[in-house]
């Protein structure tokens, strides 16, 4: 009924995998301007529901940054706490919902928190199952849990591939709305295998994000320099001028990326078992 006659969708998309594809690239773009704090599907068929999280009321960074401290705030760095807000406003999560959390966290946490984000980030790009439901939902659990996530391969210690402390596996599940399932992981050489090959990606991939920002038209990242600095000039004030610099170098890195179309984990591994010509 929602989406027929509040939306405008067409009658003719019977399946809830049909209507997700018209649906799920605004609600996506709703929870990264912050109207939204996720969303979820529960159910299968004509009994599936749609869940939306209502965001609490933005606050700015600024503002937050003057506010009385609460009890357990302050234990991590400043100057990393506020990168990470600003990761996470970037990524459609208002900061201050994990406010209590950040509070919490000392400066080791704060450092494995931004992993997190960056292992998030990873999983977007190659349109992991993980994520490929409710990717702020993902990424506010895992923050929220961060003493127990188990960062994989390259992002943590060797040899911890599982998401959560049961030493278990995310896979997805057949059910829209729930959770994804749990499964002893058995595949410990295959894995070691890709863990290996994801930390030559990410190698690579940074290796080719250095070359495009010497070697790029000045034209083109002065452009995109201008665009991401005007992408974070509401920061600004609030970080240290190191600091700013370095969260742009990395927005125009990852901009380039994608404007030159380096590909994604797994096109990449398909690049590299396809056959060469002699």
């Amino acid at each position: 009924m929602l989406a027929h006659e509040k939306l405008g969708i067409s009658r003719n998309y019977k399946y809830l995998s049909s209507i997700r594809q018209q649906l799920d690239p605004a609600l996506e773009e709703l929870c990264e301007k912050g109207f939204l704090a996720g969303f979820r599907y529960e159910g299968k068929g004509r009994g599936a529901q749609l869940i939306v999280d209502s965001a609490l009321r933005r606050t700015s960074i600024s503002a937050r940054k003057g506010r009385k401290k609460k009890k357990g705030e302050g234990k991590g760095g400043g100057n990393l706490r506020l990168e990470i807000e600003i990761m996470l406003e970037e990524r459609g999560i208002n900061p201050e919902r994990l406010a209590s959390v950040l509070d919490s966290y000392g400066e080791e946490l704060l450092r494995k928190v931004k992993q997190i984000i960056c292992y998030y980030d990873t999983l977007v790009e190659q349109n992991s199952r993980l994520v490929s439901k409710n990717r702020t939902g993902f990424l506010f659990r895992a923050v929220e849990r961060a003493r127990g996530f188990v960062l994989p391969g390259p992002f943590g210690s060797r040899g911890q591939v599982s998401i959560f402390p049961s030493q278990r596996r995310l896979t997805q599940s057949s059910d829209l709305g729930q959770a994804n399932s749990y499964e002893d992981r058995g595949d410990c050489g295959e894995d070691d295998e890709v863990d290996r090959l994801r930390a030559q990606y990410l190698v690579e991939r940074k290796r080719e994000a250095k070359r495009l920002m010497s070697t790029a038209e000045p034209s083109i990242l002065e452009k995109v320099r201008a665009e991401v600095e005007r992408d974070l000039s509401k920061f600004r004030g609030n970080i240290s001028e190191s600091n700013f610099a370095s969260v742009v170098d990395h927005g125009v890195e990852e901009r380039l990326l994608k404007l030159f179309a380096f590909p994604g984990f797994d096109e990449w591994m398909l690049s590299r078992s396809a056959p060469r010509r002699s």
